[in-house]
C-alpha cells in the first residue's frame, strides 16, 4: 500500500514537472513575440500581458492526457511562469483565482464536446490523423471561451470598446499557439510510432 502511494506521488510529481517545463519553455520562446504584438496593437492592455495569451497548446494537450488533473498542473505552471517571467507582478488572490479559471477552460471545452457526443478522451475510436485536427478544432473553441472569460474577469481593466480588439487578439494568438504546439507534438508522435514499427 505504501509503495503504491509512493508510486502515485512520484507519477503526479513527474506530471507537474513535465507540464511546468513545457509551459515555461514555450513561454520563454513566444512571450517576446506576444509582447511586441501587444505593444503594437493593444498598448493600453499592458497590465494584462501575462494573461492575454497563455500557451494554449500546452493547455489542450495536458487536458487531453490528464483530464481533470490538468487543472492542478496548469495552475502550478501558470503561477510559476508569471513568477519567473514577471517577478515585479505579485501573486494575489485574484491572480490565483484567474489561473484556476484559465486552467479549467480547456477541461470545460473537452466536457462540452463530450456532452455533444464527441469524446476526444477516447482515442481508440478516432484515427490518429483525425485526432490532431479534432484537437486543433477544440483548441479554437477553447480559445474563444478563454477570450470571453478574460474579458469578463478583467472587466475593470478592459473597456467595452477595447473588447473589440482584445477578444480577436486573444483568440488568434491562442489558436496559433494551440495549432503549432499540437502539430509539433503530432509530428514527434508520428516519428515515434514509425520508429517503433
Amino acid at each position: 500500500m505504501e509503495k503504491k502511494g509512493t508510486f502515485i506521488f512520484q507519477r503526479e510529481l513527474l506530471a507537474v514537472v513535465i507540464v511546468m517545463t513545457a509551459y515555461l519553455l514555450i513561454a520563454i520562446v513566444t512571450q517576446p513575440l506576444v509582447t511586441r504584438l501587444q505593444v503594437r496593437y493593444l498598448p493600453e492592455m499592458s497590465i494584462l500581458l501575462p494573461w492575454l495569451c497563455l500557451h494554449y497548446g500546452v493547455h489542450i494537450l495536458t487536458t487531453w492526457h490528464f483530464g481533470w488533473r490538468s487543472i492542478i498542473y496548469l495552475c502550478f505552471a501558470t503561477n510559476l511562469t508569471i513568477t519567473l517571467l514577471y517577478p515585479e507582478q505579485p501573486i494575489t488572490w485574484n491572480i490565483l483565482t484567474f489561473c484556476m479559471l484559465a486552467a479549467s477552460i480547456a477541461y470545460i471545452t473537452f466536457e462540452i464536446f463530450k456532452l455533444a457526443g464527441w469524446n476526444l478522451y477516447n482515442q481508440e475510436n478516432i484515427k490518429p490523423e483525425k485526432m490532431w485536427y479534432s484537437l486543433i478544432l477544440l483548441g479554437m473553441v477553447s480559445s474563444m471561451l478563454y477570450a470571453l472569460a478574460i474579458n469578463i474577469y478583467f472587466s475593470d481593466h478592459i473597456l467595452p470598446e477595447d473588447s473589440i480588439n482584445t477578444i480577436p487578439f486573444i483568440i488568434i494568438c491562442n489558436t496559433i499557439s494551440a495549432t503549432v504546439t499540437i502539430l509539433s507534438f503530432a509530428l514527434l508522435w508520428n516519428k515515434g510510432v514509425r520508429k517503433s514499427h
